[in-house]
């Protein structure tokens, strides 16, 4: 296995674009941001499988204990609530991280015959699930490899490994989001940030732009940053020595 292998976008995006094709056969609909989607128990009582055009969406997930943990985030060219669509009861929630633009199909809609006309389709749905499984399975074994720096030092490598501007990167995710997906407090990411600009690794990071100054360094860090074991206590990670 390469080692790019090891590092997803954090932001995932273009991976349902098969299904621009077929986007007239459904609804169009804007969601504001900060707009909740729940995967089941609609007031409607319908559910349904979106196309994000355009603007991101959150996927979190609500445990027995009631805390809410990040999942994912989506992008453009991106489906959502495929899963909870065919399983209600599935504890988790959709968010609208900016102004999202969608396309979406009622359950009923999508039935036999629709699988049949477009065999392509559901096949690339089927991809997209498989690759969104491999990431949530990669996710929790780095939950208890990584310690802070080691997680902090991966999502920032992916977010250079997978920019179309190595020199200026686009991380799309403010600092709280980015705590918020790692599982850390935000000061437990201030503080990993600091040593990194410390040591001459990375420069400024903002929503809209960051700066990887030494990124063989910064892989070094994201493969073997291991050192404290990590406890998570209500919702966020603590490190004990």
């Amino acid at each position: 296995m390469e080692k790019n292998d090891h590092f997803h976008p954090i932001v995932l995006q273009d991976l349902n674009g098969p299904w621009e094709q077929v986007l007239h056969t459904g609804y169009s609909t804007s969601i504001p941001a900060g707009s909740v989607i729940s995967g089941s128990g609609r007031r409607d009582g319908e559910n349904r499988i979106f196309f994000i055009k355009q603007g991101r969406v959150s996927i979190s997930h609500i445990s027995g204990n009631g805390e809410e943990r990040i999942l994912m985030y989506l992008g453009r060219c991106c489906m959502f609530e495929e899963i909870p669509m065919q399983h209600d009861g599935m504890d988790c929630i959709f968010t609208c991280m900016e102004n999202v633009g969608a396309v979406y199909w009622p359950k009923k809609i999508l039935n036999g015959e629709f699988a049949a006309q477009h065999p392509e389709l559901v096949l690339n749905l089927l991809k997209s699930l498989s690759l969104k499984s491999r990431i949530f399975s990669g996710r929790l074994c780095e939950l208890h490899a990584f310690d802070s720096l080691g997680l902090v030092s991966r999502a920032l490598y992916s977010m250079y490994l997978h920019s179309d501007r190595k020199k200026r990167p686009v991380p799309k995710l403010t600092q709280l989001e980015l705590a918020a997906y790692l599982g850390i407090h935000r000061s437990s990411l201030h503080m990993v940030m600091t040593r990194l600009r410390e040591e001459g690794i990375i420069g400024v990071y903002s929503k809209s732009r960051m700066e990887i100054l030494n990124p063989d360094q910064l892989l070094a860090y994201a493969l073997s940053g291991r050192g404290k074991v990590k406890k998570h206590l209500g919702g966020c990670a603590r490190e004990t020595g």
